[in-house]
């Protein structure tokens, strides 16, 4: 195809665009002509005539039938011819622009008629295309459509486009209030009310399974004395609480709901009543992890609020909820809200370490609302406990060479250390004080213990005041060790003149038992000879002479017994003579030491 026919078609194709460019604006202001009055028309009717829903809901159909007939009338063919192509054709376009130019419509047919010839086209025939198309060259296909020509139709849209301007200043709420009842075909509206409806509630907003209660108040001059509450086809009366305020209360709603309030023949804008979830906790995970010394493991508790725990131990909570965006928990002993950290999608966490009772509650918190239930607990915290400590001690009041401790230690957790304190008094009231550690189980918290203290290394000379006490310790690892004493005990060395008033009077009271014994082995052995000569030539016993056997016989054993005592009262008189003399000897050899020190001085 040469140059100059693709140019003729190009101008063809420019005239086309232009004629349904020239086609949508005139259709356009006739479309906007016809609608805006139709709106102008049935917005000042509804205004003034408060139309019912049926009505309200035919012209609301009607104007979507009005749009839809422009669209039809006005806008098919270039929408048409946009969308899908589908429009004039070369040939209708030729004798349009034929119309506005005569003397070349037949030769622009013919020329069209050839150009559409595209098989075995010569070179003659293109030579003759590319002659002919040279006679149009000088003509603008275009110039034949004056969009200006549409002015003339703004005239139908001026008019109603004018009266709209003007109501519109005036008073703008006959078109919003009127189009808002149209759109709101289903509900019920009446005139202006000479009072107002006031919702009382902060927030329409209801949860599932739970009663909502809708609280209205009338304001105005002229107040009517029932309310009604209008729900689709229902009505229902509202409860009057006091002259102008009126109550209904919504039973376990499930979904969302929209009412309006009518009062005198009244009604009130549509309101909706929203259903929304509170927050709700799903999981409630308690981690303790006990203080080390101890020796406890760490304990995880579900859905376990109360605790029960030692001094120091570090809680951490972890708790799962739905419709929840914050969860924060408070302390009584503390000021202000804690914010649990958000560990993942809708979890929570936080920790703290407990060293005294305490309270705590948890809230759980969304756009809407707080979780319902109020979830409240106690913690109880155990302190750590002193260490007790049970002793009995024996003196060796016979030789004072040594001292027994026996007794029981226990703590809750553990203990760590027992120690024998003393203090040594001589007669010059010269004071000396020294500490004995006593090996002890740290692993058992309750254990016996027995120490047989040996008071050789004491040196302790005659008349010296010892004193002397056990002090325990725990192994608290929080606030410290802690330690616990026993009561204080007397050890006194007895001077030489008590030690020997102390030998003479076991040295009398021996002597007297042993003369007991022998007043007991006379009567004894004249018992024997009595009975001899009682059962001398008799053949057999009878009971009461077997009666005289036994007493003998145990007379005879309780004077060996008595004997057998008197001997170790001896031994021990004697090992008393022999601790005298040696505390003589310690005695004498101190007192030569002095007489020394006093020549060399």
């Amino acid at each position: 195809m040469g140059n100059q026919v693709k140019v003729v078609d190009n101008k063809i194709t420019s005239f086309r665009k232009k004629y349904y460019l020239n086609l949508f604006l005139r259709g356009l202001i006739l479309s906007l002509s016809l609608l805006l009055a139709y709106f102008l028309l049935v917005t000042l009717i509804e205004y003034n005539l408060w139309l019912g829903k049926g009505i309200r809901l035919s012209l609301f159909v009607l104007f979507f039938g009005a749009v839809a007939y422009c669209l039809l009338r006005f806008l098919r063919e270039p929408l048409t011819w946009w969308l899908s192509g589908n429009g004039i054709g070369k040939e209708q376009s030729a004798k349009m622009i034929g119309r506005y130019f005569p003397s070349i419509q037949d030769r622009l047919l013919n020329f069209l008629q050839l150009s559409a010839i595209t098989k075995s086209r010569s070179a003659l025939l293109e030579a003759s295309l590319e002659q002919k198309a040279s006679v149009f060259e000088h003509f603008s296909f275009e110039s034949v459509i004056d969009l200006r020509d549409n002015r003339r139709y703004l005239k139908y849209l001026a008019i109603p486009f004018a009266a709209f301007a003007t109501i519109f200043l005036i008073n703008q709420k006959i078109f919003t209030q009127s189009a808002d009842r149209i759109i709101h075909f289903n509900e019920e509206f009446s005139p202006q009310a000479p009072f107002s409806f006031i919702i009382q509630n902060p927030k329409l907003v209801a949860f599932p399974n739970e009663d909502f209660v809708l609280r209205v108040s009338l304001n105005g001059e002229t107040i009517p004395t029932a309310a009604y509450l209008i729900a689709g086809p229902q009505r229902l009366k509202m409860e009057t609480l006091k002259t102008g305020e009126f109550s209904y209360t919504f039973e376990k709603l499930q979904q969302d709901f929209n009412f309006q309030i009518e009062a005198a023949g009244f009604y009130s804008p549509s309101f909706t009543i929203n259903i929304v979830s509170r927050p709700e906790l799903l999981n409630l995970k308690v981690h303790l992890q006990f203080p080390r010394y101890i020796g406890r493991p760490a304990q995880e508790l579900i859905n376990t609020g109360n605790l029960e725990i030692p001094e120091g131990t570090r809680i951490t909570w972890k708790l799962n909820a739905a419709n929840t965006q914050n969860a924060t928990i408070f302390f009584q002993s503390s000021v202000g809200p804690n914010l649990m950290q958000q560990s993942d999608n809708q979890s929570f966490e936080f920790n703290k370490n407990f060293f005294n009772q305490d309270e705590y509650s948890i809230s759980l918190e969304n756009e809407n609302s707080k979780n319902k239930d109020r979830i409240a607990y106690r913690i109880d915290v155990i302190k750590d406990q002193y260490p007790s400590i049970v002793v009995q001690h024996l003196k060796d009041s016979v030789l004072f060479k040594s001292i027994i401790l026996a007794g029981n230690i226990q703590d809750d957790y553990g203990l760590s250390q027992l120690d024998l304190h003393y203090q040594i008094t001589d007669k010059n009231k010269e004071e000396k004080s020294s500490i004995i550690s006593i090996a002890i189980d740290r692993n058992q918290s309750q254990q016996n213990i027995f120490y047989h203290w040996t008071l050789d290394s004491l040196h302790l000379a005659a008349g010296d005041h010892l004193q002397y006490y056990l002090e325990v310790w725990d192994n608290d690892g929080v606030r410290g060790r802690k330690s616990t004493k026993s009561a204080a005990y007397q050890f006194e060395l007895p001077g030489i003149e008590e030690f020997k008033a102390e030998i003479k009077r076991s040295q009398s009271s021996t002597e007297k038992d042993i003369e007991k014994s022998l007043s007991k082995a006379k009567s004894l052995k004249e018992s024997i000879e009595e009975a001899e000569r009682k059962l001398k030539g008799k053949q057999a016993l009878d009971w009461q002479d077997k009666k005289m056997l036994e007493d003998l016989i145990q007379q005879k054993k309780g004077l060996d017994q008595l004997v057998e005592q008197l001997k170790n009262e001896n031994k021990l008189l004697e090992e008393k003579k022999e601790a005298f003399s040696e505390q003589n000897d310690r005695i004498r050899e101190k007192s030569e030491q002095i007489q020394k020190l006093m020549n060399e001085l």
